[in-house]
């Protein structure tokens, strides 16, 4: 008796909080650094969603383990979560990112007697390239190549452990093409998922690292025990920078890729073109013709999705809005023209607004109400994620947030119906500081406008959002397949 229920114990012990799966192991390599002189710190580009990912795992009790390019700036392993940082300057020559020792931590690894029931997680983000096809990964000491990374991987999978390899590299899609051999074998296929930041012909940009996008998903509380699969639909959904390379993935179709869904990088899923005109950003002279050009089963979808102005369109067009087809629609509301009239309507609004009302520039927030608008690290205050402004401290010493006004006025409207706590904290503050009933009329005459500019916007960024948004539908109507199966079942 007394050893069925200690048996009954170790099963309960295994299902819960991991629903079977009892042990979780995840190795985080990567990291390059250039030294600042007379520093503590290096500029280590990686650093930051290295140790974000380290401590996301860490707080869900997974065995983590870490090598670190420019391990010698100890300033740089503050980023790291503490347990995995290293101990003294013994142990640093250890915790380096080389070949020997990533093959080092997998043979301690595979000492633990992996089997069926266990997961290992393998996240790279360091430099990437392609030569002659086989995809590249840069260490401390030279590249270590795709076929270094599959007999990694070939080993763990001999285990029957569940495997997810997440590359944060530029090129790093070509490491899915690199590894159909692993994908495509009969004891491997449900076993192993890869994810990468960037497709196999595309450089990828560090403020759009996929292990941040997930790390941030994870962090905001949205999920419990979520499938690698839907952390990748997840960490493609965030704002994506807009640089000039990032433009050109838009147009390319050149975005994060999936090993269940490798057909994707053979050619755009809907193959469609976005050709979108950012009048600040220097663009490609085919980008700059301003014409949206989306299959057709799709134009309907996206454009019930942005509002258009009726007089603005009556301004281009002779024919009235129900006489358009959707692409016809689609290709006004996009055209710089119209996207140009849309913001001059704004800002004269906005400045009418200005003048109506005395506002005050800024406003801070209470200390209660700072604490869910600042980073992880309390370092910084954001609103949405993206924009980043740097605290204050009262004369206590609290830590305090202060926002644009207007900033706070458009996050209650755009906040009000999906984030509840976050929207009564901003709105108690602005009461306080406003009163409630000059809030409110704030809102009643901020909202028509800002809203009728944010629903009207055919910018990259939304039609970026609104692709992947249809991405997302289709991906998941696709057949299962064991390749599929195993991005499902790999679970953080």
């Amino acid at each position: 008796m007394r050893k069925i229920a200690i048996l009954f114990i170790l099963l309960i012990a295994c299902f819960q909080p991991l629903q079977g799966l009892c042990r979780n192991f995840a190795i985080i390599a990567g990291g390059t650094h250039e030294p600042l002189p007379d520093s503590p710190y290096s500029h280590n580009i990686f650093s930051h969603s290295m140790g974000e990912w380290s401590r996301t795992l860490k707080e869900r009790n997974w065995d983590v383990s870490v090598l670190f390019d420019g391990v010698q700036y100890l300033e740089d392993w503050n980023e790291f979560h503490r347990d995995v940082r290293p101990l003294d300057q013994n142990t640093m020559a250890q915790a380096s990112f080389t070949k020997d020792n990533l093959t080092s931590k997998i043979n301690k690894l595979l000492e633990q007697h992996l089997t069926s029931e266990d997961q290992v997680e393998l996240s790279i983000s360091a430099h990437g390239s392609v030569r002659h096809d086989q995809f590249g990964i840069k260490t401390e000491n030279g590249n270590m190549e795709a076929d270094n990374l599959k007999a990694i991987l070939e080993k763990l999978l001999e285990t029957g452990a569940r495997v997810h390899i997440n590359l944060d590299s530029c090129y790093s899609g070509q490491f899915i093409k690199n590894a159909t051999d692993l994908l495509r074998h009969p004891s491997y296929a449900d076993k192993l998922c890869i994810t990468t930041q960037a497709s196999q012909d595309a450089e990828g940009q560090v403020e759009d690292s996929i292990l941040a996008g997930m790390s941030n998903f994870i962090n905001l509380g949205h999920t419990q025990n979520t499938s690698a699969e839907e952390l990748f639909l997840k960490a493609r959904r965030h704002r994506p920078s807009l640089t000039e390379d990032f433009l050109r993935a838009i147009y390319e179709k050149k975005f994060y890729q999936i090993s269940s869904f490798p057909e994707w990088m053979d050619g755009p899923l809907h193959h469609t073109e976005a050709i979108l005109s950012l009048p600040d950003v220097e663009q490609p002279r085919e980008v700059t013709q301003t014409v949206c050009s989306l299959e057709p089963d799709l134009f309907e979808d996206i454009q019930n999705r942005i509002r258009p102005v009726a007089d603005i369109f009556s301004q281009l067009t002779k024919k009235s809005l129900n006489d358009l087809t959707a692409q016809e629609r689609l290709q006004i509301i996009c055209s710089k023209d119209y996207q140009d009239r849309l913001s001059n309507r704004y800002f004269d609004q906005k400045d009418a607004f200005e003048h109506r009302y005395d506002l005050p520039h800024s406003a801070i927030l209470s200390s209660e109400a700072s604490q869910a608008f600042l980073t992880r690290r309390k370092d910084k205050c954001t609103l949405d994620g993206s924009s980043f402004a740097y605290p204050i401290k009262d004369k206590e010493g609290n830590v305090l947030c202060q926002f644009d006004t207007e900033e706070l006025l458009a996050f209650i409207i755009d906040n009000e119906t999906q984030d509840s706590k976050k929207t009564t904290l901003v709105t108690k503050n602005l009461s306080q500081g406003l009163g409630e009933k000059k809030l409110n009329q704030l809102l009643a005459d901020y909202r028509p406008f800002y809203t009728e500019w944010m629903e009207g916007q055919c910018d990259a960024i939304r039609l970026y959002a609104l692709e992947h948004e249809l991405f997302e539908e289709s991906y998941r109507r696709l057949p299962q397949t064991s390749n599929k199966r195993a991005c499902q079942e790999f679970h953080f």
